[in-house]
C-alpha cells in the first residue's frame, strides 16, 4: 500500500506516495532536482521542468532500445547455445 512521503524540489515541497521505500523516493526527488538544477538556464520553471523531462525521456528511451537489443542478444546466444548442444548429443549418440 503506498504511503506518503514528503520531498523537497528546488525549494517546492511535495508529498508523493510510494510504494518503495523512504531512502529510493528521496533518491528519486534529489535526481530530479539534480536535473532540473541543470536545465535552469533555460528560464522559468515549466521551462526547467519541461527540459529536465526531456533529459530524463532520453535516457529512458535509449535505455529501453538499449535493453531491448541486449534481450535479443540474449536470445540469440541462448538459441545459439541450444544448437549447440543439441549437435554435441547427437555427435555422442553416434560415437
Amino acid at each position: 500500500m503506498p504511503r506518503p512521503f514528503n520531498v523537497t524540489i528546488l525549494g517546492l515541497p511535495f508529498t508523493v506516495q510510494s510504494d518503495e521505500d523512504e531512502a529510493y523516493v528521496h533518491e528519486l526527488a534529489a535526481f530530479l532536482e539534480g536535473r532540473m538544477r541543470r536545465a535552469a538556464s533555460a528560464g522559468g520553471t515549466l521551462a526547467v521542468a519541461v527540459l529536465a523531462a526531456l533529459h530524463i525521456a532520453d535516457e529512458l528511451h535509449k535505455l529501453q532500445r538499449d535493453f531491448a537489443q541486449l534481450t535479443r542478444q540474449i536470445e540469440d546466444l541462448s538459441r545459439n547455445l541450444a544448437r549447440t548442444l543439441k549437435e554435441s548429443e547427437q555427435a555422442q549418440v553416434q560415437i
